[in-house]
Parts: C-alpha cells; structure tokens; sequence
C-alpha cells in the first residue's frame, strides 16, 4: 500500500515550519503527558492550556499549507469524512444536543491532532523531534500516574481523562513503544532515569488489573521480540523480566486474583466475581451495540447516544437499565454512525497499518535503522490501539488521529531517505555489474592468449591416398 502523499518542493515548505517544530513537540508532549490536568491537585485554575495549544498549532499548520496537505492524504481524507458523515447525520441522532455536543468538543478536537501533527512535521528529522517528545510524554505521564495513584476496588488509576484502570493500562501501552525508542537514542548517562520510567510504567500497568492492558502489553513485547534484532530481543526480555518481578512482588493478592480469571474463572474470590460481573456486563453492552446496529445500520442512533439508547431499550423489556459504555469502540461506532461511520474508520487503521508495514519492511531491507526502529514503534502503538478499541468505547477521543497523524507523517518523511538509499544501491549493484563483466571479459581474453594452438588433424584414409599419387 502506498500512501498518497502530496508532492511538493520541501526546501521553501522546510523553511516555513522550521521555527513550527518546537510549539509541535510541546503539543504532542501537553497532549499525552497528561501534566495539565495535574493543576487540579494544587488549585490552579483551568487556563485551557490545551486549547490554546491546539488553537495556535492548527493555525500555523493552516498557515504554512499543512492543514492542506494533510488534507490530501488517505487518512486525512478519512478522517474528513467522517467527520462530513457525522454532520449529516447529526438531524437523525435521537438526542440531536448530545450528538452536537459530542461532536463539536470530542471528535472536532481529537480530530485536530492528525491535522497539526501531519501538517507541522515536514523533515524526517522533524519527525524524530515529534516522537522524542511523545516519549518524554509517555514518561512525565508515568510520573503523573505514580504521583496521583489512587484505588478503586482495588484497581490502580489516577485522575482526570485517566480515571479508569483500563484506560490507564492502555495510556502506558501506547507510550511504551516510544518510551523505549527514546531510551535507544539518549546519551547513557538519561538511559537509566527513563530505563526506570519504563520500568515503573510496567509496574502501573499490572497494577491496573486490567486484563486487557495485559493482553496488550504481552502482544506488542511479542511482536518487537519478533521483529528486533538479536542484541535488541534480549533487552526487551531483560526489561520485561525486571518489570514482572517487580509487578509480582508489589501486586497484592487481589489483582493477582482478577488476573486468573484469564485462564480460570472458576474461582470464588470477590476479585473472581467482580471480574466475571464485568465481562457479564461487557457481553451485555456488546449485544446491545450489535442489536442498535442492526436496528439503525444507516445513521446509527446517534453520536454519544449509544448509553442513553440503551437504557431506552432495557427500559423497553422491562431490564434493569445500568447507563454503561458499549466498552467496544468498533460497535461504538457502529451504533452510533452506521455502517458506513465504522467502514470509515476501519479504512483510517487499514491505511495506517498498511504503509507502516511497507516502510518497515523496505527500511529493514536498506538498513535505515532509524526509519526501521521509528516504523515498528508506530507498528506496536497501532496494534496496541487497535486491541484496545475491542475492551473500551474510546472511538472519538485524540488517540485515533494522533497515531494515524504520526504514522503518515512518519511515511512522507522517510520517503526522500528511501528513494536516496535506492538510488545509492541501484547506482552500487550497475558499478558491481560493470566491473563484473569488465573482469569476465579480461579473464575470457586471458585464456584466450594463454592457450596452446591446436593443429589440424588429418585423416588417415585421405593422407594415405595422397601419400599414393605422390609416389605414382
């Protein structure tokens, strides 16, 4: 799959957005770090960092043409579509304020990300700006999780956006990738401090008990065991062992029991029965998202409204109505936007994956191991996104947009490396096969010059004769 990236002269577009990066790195770092919301511990009034933040971000990207060119890529397109679709139909939603609401201050907002990220970060060193400060993110983010822990029914969260055990999991699972990226590339003497915070990530997450941040984390250490070198592997193991060991020595015996309850739900602890009244309650709000689907496969019942049109159903057959999530962002989707909303954002994945793929592939074959190590880090971010989508109704929060936004800059920005890298192995393998067949034709000239000239042979039956009539 390639991406459809706008071609353009990048010296004048570089020229623009170089003094950009930098308000693009404290976006990105502000966005995942978290570390606004922390002003509500010390009293601090909201001062709507973040959308002053987004605000200036978008209109410089408008400014510097970014805006257009993200515009004109396959998730871009994508994602302005959707956003087109849930407009058209917002006059269908049966809770039209809700639906606006929803619209205009989530999704217009996330949505914004993939925008300012593609439309700010125009090098490939911009791009490695971009990820460091998403890594710095990742660990101030860590920080702020330690910092503020709380417990809820035994299960560790912290406040604002990540109030949720489940969404803290996922939060550390998608900033490990770049956590650990960051890790491969700072001086020695700031490998062991953020070392630490990788460790200390990996301990808030099991401390979650969530088990499908479990789930997430052991499937992309799996995948980067599986893609990175040998030296790499054992690494990641020696983290991932120092982490477990950790986990297990501080993990009281509660969280240890939810997470049995992956391989044996027979047991009969209070951990055992609120984990299986969880997934009761999941399999429930699963049917429900399917059944609104299938009641309303065109425009769905309306953006945010899946809870609200759930209760109105259980209220219906007379079931108790419990105002929950559908806790599965594709049939959040479906319900809410139709068919056609979780066709356009299953396409957005589908476009993401695809070209992150490939560049993995051709930079691992042209041994840029910056573009490699950067691809497999947006590679494990995307699938632990795409996990995540089945175990929470997060479908129109920043995550979405923003690993698409990082994933397609990440491709438009290595393009100028690979076709560089081509042309320098095109150029060496012509320079080999001329010097291979100079050398084939010196030897073949060589032997030519070296071997003995053969004489006729005669024969015998015509010399003999010959040999007569001189005699006669």
């Amino acid at each position: 799959m390639h991406e459809n990236l706008p071609t353009a002269d990048p010296v004048p577009i570089q020229n623009k957005a170089a003094g950009f990066v930098g308000l693009l790195c404290v976006y990105i770092f502000m966005l995942y770090s978290r570390v606004f919301e922390a002003t509500m511990l010390i009293g601090v009034p909201n001062i709507y960092l973040m959308f002053v933040l987004s605000g200036l971000a978008l209109l410089m990207a408008f400014f510097n043409g970014g805006v257009l060119r993200a515009a004109k890529t396959r998730c871009g397109i994508l994602l302005l579509l959707f956003t087109l679709w849930a407009c058209f139909i917002l006059p269908f939603s049966s809770w039209r304020s809700e639906s606006l609401k929803e619209l205009v201050n989530v999704w217009l907002k996330s949505a914004a990300a993939f925008f300012i990220v593609v439309g700010l970060t125009i090098t490939f060193a911009h791009c490695k700006k971009v990820f460091a400060a998403l890594g710095y993110g990742a660990a101030a983010s860590a920080l702020l999780i330690a910092v503020t822990n709380r417990y809820y029914a035994g299960r560790a969260t912290s406040l604002g956006s990540l109030g949720n055990a489940n969404e803290v999991a996922f939060h550390i699972a998608l900033g490990l990738p770049f956590l650990v990226l960051l890790i491969s590339r700072v001086k020695a003497i700031y490998k062991i401090p953020l070392a630490g915070m990788a460790v200390l990530s990996l301990v808030l997450s099991f401390k979650t008990a969530s088990r499908g941040g479990l789930i997430m984390t052991a499937v992309i250490v799996a995948v980067a065991v599986v893609k990175v070198s040998f030296a790499n592997k054992f690494k990641i193991v020696a983290v991932t062992t120092v982490g477990v060991a950790m986990t297990l020595l501080i993990a009281d015996k509660g969280q240890l029991e939810r997470y049995k309850t992956i391989f044996n739900s027979s047991s009969s602890s209070a951990e055992a029965l609120s984990a299986r009244e969880s997934a009761d309650n999941r399999k429930h709000k699963l049917a429900q998202s399917l059944e609104l689907t299938f009641q309303h496969p065109l425009v769905g019942v309306g953006m945010g409204v899946f809870v609200s049109a759930a209760a109105e159903m259980s209220k219906r057959r007379g079931e108790h109505q419990d105002w929950l999530a559908s806790h599965n962002s594709y049939t959040q989707i479906s319900s809410e936007t139709g068919v056609i909303g979780f066709v356009i954002i299953s396409a957005v994945f589908l476009f993401s994956l695809g070209p992150l793929l490939k560049l993995n592939r051709t930079a691992r074959c042209l041994k840029l191991k910056e573009a490699q190590s950067m691809s497999l880090c947006m590679l494990l971010s995307s699938i632990a996104l795409a996990i995540h989508f089945f175990f929470d109704a997060i479908a129109y929060d920043f995550y979405l947009p923003m690993v698409a936004g990082l994933g397609t800059a990440l491709v438009w920005t290595t393009r100028p490396l690979i076709e560089e890298a081509q042309a320098v192995l095109r150029d060496t393998e012509t320079r080999a096969e001329t010097r291979l067949t100079r050398l084939t034709a010196t030897i073949a000239a060589d032997a030519t010059a070296k071997s003995p000239t053969k004489k006729p042979v005669l024969n015998p039956y015509k010399l003999s004769r010959r040999r007569a009539r001189s005699t006669k």
